[in-house]
C-alpha cells in the first residue's frame, strides 16, 4: 500500500516538474491568472462599493465571499480540472481505454496525471482578497477560528470537487454535456453573491437542492456573525463540512457508476 502511495506521489511530482520546467511560460501563466481573476475581484468590489451595500453586505464582506470561492475552486481545480474537463475527449477518442488497462487505480491515476500548479495564481488572488477583507472588517482570529477556517475551506473545496464530477460525468451517456454543465454553472454562479439577496425559492434551491450556498455564503457568515437568509440556522456554517463530504462521496460514486457503464470506442 505504501509503495502505491509513493508511486502516486512521485508521479504527481513528475507532473508538476514538467509544468514548471519552462519557467518563463509558467510565470506568464501565473501572472495572467492573477491579472485576470484580480480584475474580476476588483470589478466586483467597485460595483458593490458604488451602491455601498448589496442586501446587508458591504464591499469587503462581498470580497470575503469572493476569496472563499476563489481559494476553494483553486484547490479543487488543482486536482480535478484536467481529470474531468478532459473526460469527454478521452471518452470520444478512446484515450480512456489506455487509462483502464494500466495496473493502477484509474481515479487516483487521473488525479495524479492532471494535478496542476497553474492554480497558484488563483490561490494568490484569493489570499490577497481574503487578507484585504479581513483587515478592513477587523476580524480577529482565535485558534478556534483558524481551525474552523481550515475545516470550512476543506468542506467548500469538496463541494467544488463534486461540481466537476456532476458537470462532466454525464459525458459517459451524452454526446455533448454542454447543457448539463451550463445549468450547473449557472446555478453555481448565484453563489458569487450573498444568497440572502435572492427570493426564498432561490435561497431554498441553493441551500437544500443545489447547496452552493455552502461554498462561501454560510462559511462567511460564521466569521462575519451574520444571520441573514430566509433559511439561516446557526449550524449551517459547521454543516459545510458534512455537506462537502456528502457531495464529494456522491460525486465519486457518480463517477464510478459512469465508469462502469463506459463502452470502449473499439479503436
Amino acid at each position: 500500500m505504501l509503495d502505491y502511495i509513493k508511486l502516486y506521489l512521485d508521479f504527481s511530482k513528475i507532473k508538476l516538474k514538467t509544468q514548471i520546467e519552462s519557467r518563463l511560460s509558467f510565470f506568464i501563466l501565473i501572472i495572467c491568472k492573477i491579472v485576470g481573476f484580480g480584475a474580476t475581484g476588483i470589478m466586483l468590489w467597485v460595483m458593490v462599493d458604488k451602491f455601498d451595500f448589496i442586501g446587508e453586505w458591504n464591499p469587503y464582506e462581498i470580497l470575503l465571499l469572493f476569496s472563499f470561492n476563489m481559494i476553494t475552486y483553486a484547490i479543487a481545480g488543482c486536482f480535478f480540472y484536467d481529470f474531468f474537463v478532459q473526460l469527454p475527449k478521452r471518452i470520444r477518442t478512446g484515450e480512456l481505454d489506455e487509462v483502464l488497462i494500466k495496473p493502477l487505480n484509474p481515479t487516483t491515476y487521473l488525479i495524479c496525471r492532471g494535478v496542476s500548479a497553474g492554480y497558484l495564481g488563483n490561490v494568490t488572488v484569493g489570499l490577497i482578497a481574503f487578507f484585504i477583507s479581513v483587515a478592513n472588517l477587523h476580524i480577529i482570529f482565535s485558534l478556534k477560528d483558524i481551525l474552523m477556517l481550515i475545516l470550512l475551506i476543506f468542506g467548500s473545496s469538496l463541494i467544488q470537487c463534486s461540481v466537476f464530477s456532476f458537470s462532466y460525468t454525464p459525458s459517459f451517456w451524452l454526446i455533448s454535456n454542454n447543457g448539463v454543465r451550463n445549468i450547473i454553472g449557472d446555478l453555481k454562479s448565484f453563489s458569487d453573491y450573498p444568497i440572502a439577496i435572492y427570493n426564498k425559492v432561490i435561497q431554498f434551491l441553493l441551500t437544500f437542492m443545489f447547496p452552493f450556498g455552502f461554498i462561501s455564503f454560510y462559511p462567511s457568515q460564521y466569521f462575519l456573525n451574520k444571520s441573514d437568509g430566509a433559511f439561516f440556522n446557526t449550524s449551517f456554517p459547521i454543516l459545510t463540512i458534512l455537506v462537502g463530504l456528502t457531495l464529494a462521496f456522491a460525486g465519486y460514486k457518480f463517477w464510478i457508476f459512469g465508469l462502469s457503464h463506459y463502452q470502449s470506442t473499439g479503436n
